[in-house]
């Protein structure tokens, strides 16, 4: 993948593979979680103009010779690819769309969006991988007679089910859609179905709709890096 702005976050994978070498799944799953947040966050910081910059800015996991990475980065075929490198690199002065947009995030937007995402959330990074190596620990798959049970936690709560399955590979992956549906998982891709369906009948962009949802005054606004999380599978899932 050639040209706009890449950035390969593998440094923050030290120590990671060999805790969890033996689940490929959950190396994916770690690096997906930092991708989609540094995406996220670097959305909220890049310049706002009409909010191309913004939807091209991609998180994603890459693998190369059994190494696994989380990478951020603007594609090259993206729309905003011939000035994304300037205005990741260049020094200029915000207009007055990304300064509104500035006072909305509650973070600096302007130049090195990306980078300056990773430096403002190195904690945040290392608990992500943290959280997701203690999972490991408390997930398990062990058998009773010829059937595998699984036995895991999800957000602090203990779960015990029979997988139904005899082969373990076939209770790896019951196991890994049980645990997605109990963290919302598949009930958030049901949600964003239903919300890319109303905004085709209203004939409404996915920017629209998440100025929408971000303006609609509420008792409780999310937090800044919630809303960070949001933001990238928001457009993550418009554009795939």
């Amino acid at each position: 993948m050639t040209g706009g702005v890449k950035l390969d976050l593998s440094r923050f994978r030290a120590g990671v593979q060999k805790k969890l070498s033996d689940d490929a799944g959950r190396q994916h799953r770690t690096m997906f979680d930092v991708a989609s947040f540094v995406a996220g966050g670097a959305k909220d910081r890049a310049p706002f103009l009409h909010g191309i910059l913004t939807a091209d800015v991609t998180g994603k996991v890459e693998t190369d010779g059994g190494k696994i990475a989380a990478v951020i980065y603007v594609p090259a075929n993206g729309a905003s690819a011939s000035y994304a490198v300037d205005m990741h690199e260049g020094v200029y002065h915000l207009g007055k769309l990304s300064l509104a947009k500035q006072a909305r995030v509650n973070v600096t937007v302007g130049p090195r969006f990306i980078t300056r995402t990773i430096d403002d959330n190195r904690e945040k990074i290392r608990n992500i991988i943290d959280w997701n190596i203690r999972e490991q620990h408390i997930m398990s798959l062990y058998q009773r007679g010829n059937v595998w049970w699984a036995n895991f936690t999800v957000r602090g709560k203990r779960y015990q089910f029979s997988t139904g399955q005899q082969e373990k590979k076939k209770a790896q992956e019951w196991e890994r859609q049980k645990v997605a549906d109990l963290q919302g998982e598949s009930s958030a891709v049901a949600v964003l179905e239903k919300i890319k369906a109303h905004l085709a009948e209203k004939q409404a962009t996915f920017q629209q709709g998440w100025d929408f949802f971000t303006e609609y005054p509420r008792r409780t606004t999310p937090s800044a890096p919630l809303q960070g999380y949001y933001h990238c599978v928001w457009f993550d899932y418009a554009l795939g």
